[in-house]
């Protein structure tokens, strides 16, 4: 009789989920850090361009891997 899997500690799309998360959190803290400055002086789409990137990317993969957007 083939023994059973066990079940994972994590799935692929949790893990997706908690680095989305972390990006997420990291682009608020910047929005919050730079609500001091004047308009002008905010640039977070160039300060956060490498969280941007990456929150993309894991909405691509999870899209793959569940068929569902994030």
């Amino acid at each position: 009789m083939p023994r059973k899997k066990p079940e994972p500690v994590i799935t692929h799309t949790e893990l997706l989920c908690l680095a989305y998360r972390a990006l997420e959190q990291d682009v608020r803290h910047w929005e919050v850090a730079l609500e001091k400055l004047p308009p002008e002086e905010r640039h977070l789409e160039e300060i956060c361009a490498p969280q941007l990137r990456k929150m993309e990317a894991i909405r691509q993969l999870y899209l793959l891997e569940t068929g569902v957007e994030m």
